[in-house]
């Protein structure tokens, strides 16, 4: 009955905790995708226009390793203090600081001559750094969400400063509750008591890239495009992929200034992100996301040769590899996490370490053990919602057992609090009210003012993990 988050075999567990320290309970799942490859090769002709041979300008050491932080969050209307948020689901896509490796294309830049006929009559090359750098994510099947939010923006080279970006959620509970407290008691209680911000600062220097932010739709595509005059401008060269400059006879210099390229363009390239893609509050589909992330490594060939009392150099050509590595990540927009509850455990305070817990659709007391099937929510019309499945609520049986059905708005599936006594509105025309027992080693509901007693519980916050 349980469903994943990912379909990349993540597994999900609502954490008990038992630190010293509190933590702030804050139902926001985040796990780390890698978008990894190594050992990529980069060979290229070593002229364009005569068999010269075959160079590996990054002597198949090229590599990708960028680590994207996949955050997964439900956000319930709520007005308080002049934030408003909305009630809906959200995802974010984040590859910020700590994010992996990053992109790796050579340890040096190459440049090299290959005809030589004399200091007039040359070819060579330079290459090995990245023409441009860049990441995707797209809905490729299902259920296509929008984007409430994207960055960076267009921008120009040596674009750099801070960006603290984020956004509002509503959540319901009790304002700075930590995990392990008492969670709601009351249906009103779970009408978005707080708001929490997700703030994340990202540090940005593109150095010689341009950025490019070419998102279409549900598409989002940044490129990190190079540009820097590469032209030896000491000679009067401008231009970076149509070079052209005139020297005095004999003179040495190769057609593009090496100097110019910066480790960014090859050693070690970090690029920035956030992404935030919405769906409605009753979306339960499944999206298909493919992650992106491309680098274009290059060689530019140039030539010099006589122009009457003088010689020119030109760049003649370029030729670039496309890598592109991707990573699937599936979306299950009706998995329990997006539930608009506060998540809690429901724990006997009579036994060391008993939970309610969802087996074959029957509730029983069994070891906490922090899964999903030992998790549930309060909700408004006073269910208590089982995070084993979708729709599913803790009901009472003829037989005064328990077990999970199809939420309802029968009385067998309300509940309600007195103290520390979970109460039932189970009507069965004998006039009694009825509470939770557990006393006899068996989960079902008593008379209140019968013979057994009934059994305290707590609704603790779970803690997502």
């Amino acid at each position: 009955m349980s469903k994943k988050l990912f379909s990349i075999a993540f597994i999900s567990y609502v954490i008990f905790s038992s630190q010293a320290i509190a933590e702030p309970y804050i139902p926001i799942f985040k796990k780390g995708v890698y978008v990894t490859k190594h050992g990529l090769e980069c060979v290229f002709d070593k002229s364009f226009k005569a068999d010269y041979g075959k160079v590996d300008l990054c002597n198949a050491n090229a590599s990708v390793d960028v680590r994207f932080e996949i955050a997964q969050m439900r956000s319930v209307f709520n007005n308080a203090n002049g934030e408003s948020t909305e009630n809906k689901k959200y995802v974010s896509f984040i590859v910020g600081d700590n994010s992996g490796a990053g992109i790796h294309v050579s340890d040096r830049v190459v440049q090299e001559h290959t005809r030589f006929t004399s200091w007039t009559e040359r070819d060579d090359f330079i290459g090995g750094f990245a023409r441009e750098y860049g990441i995707s994510v797209e809905p490729i099947a299902g259920y296509t969400p929008s984007i409430y939010k994207q960055f960076p923006l267009n921008e120009n080279k040596n674009y750099q400063h801070r960006d603290t970006t984020g956004f509002t959620i509503g959540i319901n509970g009790s304002i700075k509750a930590d995990i392990g407290e008492f969670g709601p008691k009351f249906s009103p209680e779970v009408s978005g008591s707080y708001t929490y911000t997700n703030k994340k600062t990202i540090v940005y220097n593109t150095s010689d890239y341009k950025i490019v932010n070419l998102t279409n739709h549900a598409k989002f595509e940044v490129k990190y495009v190079y540009d820097v005059n590469l032209c030896n401008s000491t000679l009067g060269g401008r231009g970076l992929y149509d070079c052209s400059w005139k020297d005095v006879l004999w003179g040495s210099s190769f057609v593009h200034d090496l100097k110019k390229i910066n480790p960014v363009a090859y050693a070690n390239f970090h690029p920035k992100m956030e992404l935030i893609y919405e769906a409605p509050a009753d979306e339960i589909g499944t999206t298909h996301f493919e992650i992106t992330v491309f680098v274009a490594p290059q060689i530019i060939y140039g030539n010099v040769s006589y122009d009457g009392f003088s010689q020119k150099a030109s760049a003649e050509l370029v030729n670039t590899h496309h890598y592109l590595i991707k990573a699937n990540v599936v979306i299950d927009w009706g998995h329990p996490l997006f539930e608009p509850e506060a998540h809690v455990y429901l724990q006997t305070l009579e036994s060391n370490d008993k939970c309610l817990t969802v087996k074959n659709e029957e509730v029983l007391l069994s070891q906490c053990n922090g899964n999903w099937d030992q998790t549930w929510g309060l909700d408004n019309y006073q269910r208590y919602k089982s995070r084993s499945g979708h729709d599913l609520c803790l009901s009472v049986q003829d037989d005064k057992s328990l077990a999970i059905e199809q939420c309802s708005f029968a009385m067998n599936q309300k509940w309600y609090w007195e103290g520390e006594q979970l109460l039932s509105r189970f009507i069965d025309g004998s006039g009694e009210q009825y509470g939770l027992n557990a006393s006899s080693g068996r989960l079902n509901v008593v008379p209140v003012n019968g013979e057994k007693a009934l059994t305290r519980f707590m609704p603790a916050l779970a803690k997502i993990d």
